[in-house]
Parts: C-alpha cells; sequence; structure tokens
C-alpha cells in the first residue's frame, strides 16, 4: 500500500498490486455501555447510530453478503449445568 495523501481525518492509500484507491475515514466509537438488561435495543441503538456516522463519512460497506451476516446466540436456550469442584487438602 502506498500512502497517497493524509489528512486529520482521512487517508488515502493505493495499492501497489492492483492500483485500486483506498480511502479510509476516521470514525468516532463512543459507544454507550452494554445494557446487559436490555441487549437487544442496546444492539439496535448502537448499530442504527454507527450506521448513521458511516453515512455522514460517505464510507462504504465493504462487507462481502456473507460477513454482513452476524450469527446470533440465544441465551435462553441454553440449559445450566451444575458443576461440583472437589478441593484436596494438603
Amino acid at each position: 500500500m502506498i500512502v497517497l495523501s493524509k489528512t486529520k481525518d482521512r487517508i488515502v492509500l493505493k495499492s501497489s498490486y492492483t492500483w485500486d484507491k483506498m480511502e479510509l475515514n476516521k470514525a468516532e466509537f463512543d459507544f454507550d455501555k452494554i445494557d446487559s438488561t436490555n441487549l437487544d435495543s442496546w444492539k439496535k441503538k448502537t448499530i442504527s447510530e454507527f450506521k448513521k456516522r458511516a453515512e455522514l463519512k460517505n464510507c462504504p460497506d465493504l462487507r462481502t453478503e456473507e460477513e454482513k451476516n452476524i450469527p446470533t446466540i440465544n441465551l435462553d436456550d441454553f440449559e445450566e449445568e451444575e458443576i461440583t469442584i472437589e478441593i484436596k487438602e494438603k
């Protein structure tokens, strides 16, 4: 990668292999703390705010369709298992 230009908020790179240009914009990462009692709402709000900031910076989504599909885990489906721990006295 070759640096073509660099500013406080942006850097433009050029591939020395394909000669494609890539622009990287500075992003703010001031997410709210995780609300574990209302995780779905927190996640939707955080992703929505991220997308708004990305649109303001005109950032293209370079992920493949496979990368955009984020797997989720339903924690309600897991069963708790009790594990006994034996303590050996010396």
